[in-house]
């Protein structure tokens, strides 16, 4: 067996969309969570489901959600290569000043909403500071219900 790494500079997901029509795509190739039911819907990835049997492959080794997360139709397409967790931090000095109760892990995206506009209301400037990377919008998202 040969291995030919092929990096994609540029935009790699509208070249590899590119070369998936013209059937030129590798046979491997990193796909993202976030453009996998695209893909595994115009049926161009491979079920994995037969190896994981085959193979006795453990798929309880690994959280529920990084499986999931490659599940289209009930079959598996892929594993997660890793996660991360997002974590939110706030000055308790800040909330104590405004007399603002501090989140709680109970908070809904609603409530953290409305603890920000408080202390936006009562004279803190920029209660609530997000990078601006989809990826860290995402739970707030989810939060609030939207699927």
């Amino acid at each position: 067996m040969k291995v030919v790494w092929e990096p994609i500079p540029g935009n790699y997901l509208e070249t590899l969309k590119t070369r998936l029509s013209a059937g030129t795509a590798p046979d491997i190739f990193y796909v993202d969570v976030y453009f996998f039911q695209e893909f595994a819907s115009k049926n161009v990835l491979l079920p994995l489901d037969l190896y994981i049997k085959r193979d006795n492959f453990d798929l309880d080794a690994y959280f529920p959600s990084l499986i999931n997360a490659f599940k289209y139709n009930n079959r598996v397409y892929g594993i997660a290569k890793d996660f991360s967790t997002l974590a939110l931090y706030y000055n308790k000095e800040i909330f104590d000043k405004y007399g603002v109760p501090y989140p709680t892990n109970n908070d809904t995206w609603f409530d953290l909403l409305d603890k920000a506009l408080q202390l936006k209301r009562k004279g803190f400037e920029t209660p609530m500071v997000l990078a601006a990377d989809f990826n860290r919008v995402i739970p707030f998202i989810l939060g609030a219900g939207v699927d």
